[in-house]
């Protein structure tokens, strides 16, 4: 469930009522310390993906024990970006976490970057090649 975590008290309620929502949602949210304490003390442990955009968030994402963190969403702006690099892939994987690259063009045709340019609208418009 994406761009939920302003609300994640009345989600994590609804998604309640449906026993089997517990194995099936997927909640995300930038790494924020009100957030992250939320869900650890959150008695429901839905599995949660942080947005991290530097390997300092995934650590800090790491520290609250109490949360299902299952994988990580990269932001990486750029090719020079460390979480661009096969080390933070495989550090995020070393702790048995899946890695999520978003290769999604938000706001139509202008340029969100969310993976090094690595995006919808490179692979449509330009080159299938720098995908």
């Amino acid at each position: 469930m994406d761009r939920s975590w302003g609300k994640f008290p009345q989600t994590i309620a609804l998604l309640n009522r449906y026993p089997r929502a517990i194995k099936q949602a997927l909640l995300k949210s930038p790494v924020n310390e009100k957030i992250l304490e939320f869900l650890n003390e959150c008695p429901q442990k839905y599995m949660f993906m942080p947005i991290v955009h530097s390997i300092k968030d995934a650590e800090k994402a790491l520290g609250y024990p109490g949360i299902n963190i299952v994988g990580m969403e990269l932001i990486a702006n750029k090719p020079e970006d460390e979480l661009f690099r096969d080390e933070a892939v495989r550090f995020i994987h070393d702790k048995n976490l899946f890695v999520w690259v978003n290769a999604i063009t938000l706001s139509g045709l202008s340029r969100h970057i969310l993976y090094g340019g690595l995006d919808d609208n490179t692979a449509l418009f330009k080159s299938k090649d720098e995908t």
